[in-house]
């Protein structure tokens, strides 16, 4: 999976966790492909148009797919605590 974030020169070893005011709120955001993770930093990260794309093996039993699978959405939208 691929995870796009904010440029810096210093490489991630850790996954970034979003805090702030986010798609869906709090959480690891993740993509399946790589042109939606290219889409993204293209579209939506700012400090000069830089980004940074790092790639992750993730077990994607346990996780929401609330992009593309409707149920899943709907589930994290009737969540009362979303997690």
């Amino acid at each position: 999976m691929y995870q796009t974030v904010a440029y810096s020169p210093e490489e991630r070893t850790e996954p970034h966790y979003a805090k702030n005011i986010q798609w869906l709120g709090k959480g690891y955001y993740f993509w399946y492909h790589e042109e939606h993770a290219q889409w993204l930093g293209r579209d939506m990260c700012s400090q000069g148009g830089k980004f940074n794309i790092y790639t992750a093996d993730i077990n994607t039993e346990k996780i929401l797919d609330t992009v593309f699978n409707e149920e899943h959405y709907l589930f994290w939208l009737n969540t009362p605590d979303k997690f």
